[in-house]
């Protein structure tokens, strides 16, 4: 459940993920007056929205949180080129039946009465990745995705769900009953630490250099700028979305840590030191410290988003605790943000802001997260699982 970051700050909220869904409401346990209950369960809103959505609301849930997955809208998707004439920033180009299901979600949402965040996470259609994606017989979806791109498809997201656009007119009409309802909350991409969401995680000509905060930064960056464009400034508008977890070698499809992802997406080095020469040039940072005193202004999501998202999720052990170190790969679980250690990810995260003289401290919002309870699992001998039948029950 949500906790407060501090007591005189603003929340740490935390979703439970929601995988079972029930339909006799339980007992409402007493709360602090700053929790938000969330739900997530992707599948079944898209099947029933407004069934599941009813129950999700019966729980108890205010927010449901849904994946907007690109290639779930955009045409073409396998083509490595985009339609002729296809202009990514407006709703008109995209066919009506792409978006039809998540018009649905977004009605009946509204309808009963429960908030919609957004996720606009990748699966990147073709003609929107970069170029030399291995070739070991797998479609890349997420390989260098297109910023630009990103931001257009963002752009033609929020303009779509402004509150002002009638989908039978195709077009933006202040006014008109007929408008889809607004959407007021927004998470930029899921996991960009973790190499099957992003890739490659490591540069190409060298993949021990963390290569995917970069691209982060840049998709950020045109996200931002998009949501901004389409009056959705004062929106709650979160990044981040880290994977707890990672690997001292991400080469191109695993994953790094979260916080040597998090301090290099900031352009500092272990000990928040801002990064020079050949190290900050490689990772698409500023060399000079003429060029650090502009970063804030050139990328403002880092330091006026809404809040920084994770998904803290624990493994064997009681959910306060994280084994260090980790008995999987016996790295130092000093850059986790798991929620047994995530004071580690607050310190950071105030950290960063006084490297560049800001004085933002972001609510954390965990907006994955789950733990088993029963049968209990104290071992690491096989990940705790759930076969989709028992899930589905």
């Amino acid at each position: 459940m949500p906790l407060p970051r501090r007591p005189a700050a603003t929340l740490l909220r935390c979703l439970v993920l929601a995988i079972v869904l029930v339909t006799i409401p339980p007992a409402r346990a007493l709360a602090s007056t700053t929790q938000t209950g969330w739900m997530q369960d992707d599948p079944s809103v898209l099947a029933d929205p407004m069934g599941t959505l009813e129950r999700m609301r019966l729980l108890g849930a205010e927010e449901v949180r849904f994946g907007v997955r690109w290639y779930s809208i955009a045409p073409n998707i396998n083509s490595h080129r985009a339609p002729r004439g296809f202009n990514g920033s407006n709703p008109a180009s995209y066919r009506a039946a792409a978006w039809a299901p998540l018009d649905a979600i977004v009605r009946d949402a509204h309808a009963v009465g429960i908030g919609l965040d957004l996720d606009l996470m990748g699966g990147t259609p073709l003609w929107a990745t970069g170029p030399n994606p291995p070739h070991d017989g797998k479609v890349h979806y997420n390989w260098e995705p297109s910023p630009s791109l990103y931001g257009q498809f963002v752009r033609a997201v929020a303009t779509r769900y402004s509150g002002n656009y009638d989908p039978g007119l195709r077009k933006t009409k202040p006014g008109d009953p007929n408008d889809l309802p607004r959407v007021n909350f927004w998470s930029i991409w899921n996991e960009p630490d973790y190499g099957p969401s992003l890739a490659p995680q490591g540069l190409p000509s060298n993949l021990r250099i963390d290569y995917a905060p970069d691209q982060y930064r840049h998709l950020l960056d045109a996200a931002w700028g998009a949501l901004q464009a389409t009056g959705h400034g004062r929106d709650t508008i979160v990044f981040g979305e880290v994977a707890p977890r990672g690997q001292s070698y991400w080469g191109v499809f695993s994953g790094m840590t979260p916080l040597l992802f998090l301090r290099s997406l900031y352009c500092v080095d272990s000990h928040y030191r801002q990064l020079r020469g050949s190290a900050a040039a490689v990772r698409g940072c500023p060399t000079t410290a003429a060029g650090s005193r502009a970063f804030r202004a050139a990328h403002p999501a880092l330091f006026q988003a809404s809040g920084f998202s994770d998904h803290p999720y624990m493994r064997w052990y009681p959910p306060n605790r994280e084994v260090n170190p980790d008995p999987t790969n016996h790295l130092s679980t000093a850059d986790y943000t798991s929620l047994g250690v995530i004071g580690q990810l607050e310190r950071a995260l105030d950290r960063l802001q006084g490297v560049y003289g800001s004085h933002t401290r972001f609510p954390i919002y965990d907006t994955e997260f789950s733990y088993i309870t029963s049968p209990p699992k104290h071992d690491t001998s096989q990940t705790p699982w759930v076969s989709p039948a028992t899930a589905a029950y």
